[in-house]
């Protein structure tokens, strides 16, 4: 069962997490009277001051828009998203309540993602089934988690440390190869050399007579019979350690082959990750301007989604994690800074780069965007190699802060 939604036993109720915003208390109670038969946990808010603490405090799964007036249904939205954003209130799925002559509007907006859905509710609670349903399919899509994992151009940048790692494991292995040879030659030589200097120091031996050397044929105790010993030790010593030595060489070769299948696998997730197209997330209330830039980054091989509002975006965020945000500065429902400050509040899109566009370049918009963490600017209009320039930049950024 979706989470919030609890049945009872008869299967006719529900508890759910739902809070009716609206200017008309009497409009509130309204809408609660007509859900009471059906759901338990229905809240009111009616002050815009009162409604962000309420999201926070009852962390509802839905919010009932009601207003006689669309527009100011959506300037609440906005007021509520501007007070501040985070993990909780992304979450929210939205339901606006419209009269008939207003079913076109609210359409639209329901299309540029002011809200989730619309239902015609004026002047009769025309069709109070379809907003019970509207109310049970956007509790279930609310009850659905919200996609956590990391992005594309996280994974890829984490494939390509990987990717390093079997470089430098390839490098290691191959000098430690050669200091064993050069290690298993060295001794070898040790030994032929100190091999030689014992035939040469016992022959001296035996040149003074074999007086100078005990029944067994070995130098006595006044003829060198001391330093031989230690020579013989040492040699000893030795050979014990090139039959230690040569057997690494043979266990690298071993090693190297054994793991020959994983680094090859490390090699090829490097190539793939180097295939992968980075998203972004082109947000701006001009359509000429959000088909100039993605015709500009589709032919750099980017992947693109759009939104014509702040909101749109926050929305559309909920579905799709982009790897970078190209943001319009001034937009009608939230600004370029306001939806900034609304991603840097939520987890999962803390540190996704925002590159500002702007058709005023002065100190106090930079003031502004700087205040709230954006990566880079540009200025309109734009021109592409500039754009491409600080996309690859701001991305190349954003890898190395993951890997």
């Amino acid at each position: 069962m979706a989470e919030g939604i609890t049945e009872s036993r008869g299967g006719s109720r529900s508890s759910v997490g739902l809070l009716v915003i609206s200017d008309s208390i009497r409009e509130a109670e309204l809408v609660k009277d007509l859900l009471a038969d059906e759901f338990d946990g229905v809240h009111l808010s009616t002050t815009d001051e009162s409604t962000a603490s309420e999201v926070q405090r009852l962390r509802p799964l839905l919010l009932v828009f009601s207003f006689r007036d669309l527009r100011a249904a959506e300037q609440s939205a906005v007021r509520l998203y501007a007070s501040g954003l985070n993990d909780e209130l992304q979450k929210l799925r939205s339901i606006v309540l419209c009269a008939r002559a207003d079913v076109r509007l609210a359409y639209s907006m329901c299309r540029k993602g002011r809200f989730d859905d619309y239902v015609l509710f004026w002047p009769m609670s025309d069709d109070v089934p379809r907003m019970k349903m509207a109310i049970h399919r956007a509790l279930a899509d609310a009850s659905v988690p919200m996609e956590s994992g990391p992005s594309a151009a996280e994974l890829a940048a984490q494939a390509r440390r990987l990717e390093d790692l079997e470089t430098q494991l390839r490098r290691q292995l191959s000098r430690g190869e050669g200091v064993i040879g050069s290690t298993a030659e060295a001794v070898s030589v040790a030994e032929q050399e100190l091999r030689a200097t014992l035939g040469r120091l016992r022959s001296r031996a035996t040149e003074g007579g074999t007086a100078a050397l005990t029944s067994d044929g070995e130098p006595s105790p006044s003829h060198l019979s001391g330093e031989l010993r230690q020579l013989d030790a040492t040699l000893e010593h030795l050979t014990s350690a090139d039959r230690a030595v040569r057997p690494l060489s043979q266990w690298i070769v071993e090693f190297h082959e054994s793991i020959a299948p994983q680094l090859d696998a490390l090699r090829e997730l490097g190539r793939l990750a180097d295939e992968v197209s980075c998203v972004i997330l082109i947000v701006d209330d001009d359509e000429f301007q959000r088909e100039l830039l993605g015709q500009m980054l589709q032919s750099a091989g980017y992947l693109l989604a759009f939104a014509a509002s702040g909101l749109e975006a926050l929305k559309t965020m909920r579905t799709v994690r982009p790897d970078l945000i190209l943001l319009d500065y001034m937009m009608p429902d939230a600004s370029g800074v306001e939806v900034t400050r609304h991603l840097r509040s939520v987890s999962r899109f803390a540190t996704t780069p925002v590159i500002m566009i702007t058709g005023i370049s002065d100190r106090e918009v930079v003031l502004r965007s700087m205040e709230v963490g954006v990566a880079d600017f540009i200025v309109k209009p734009v021109d592409r190699e500039i754009l491409l320039a600080k996309v690859r930049r701001a991305l190349a950024g954003y890898s190395s802060r993951h890997t």
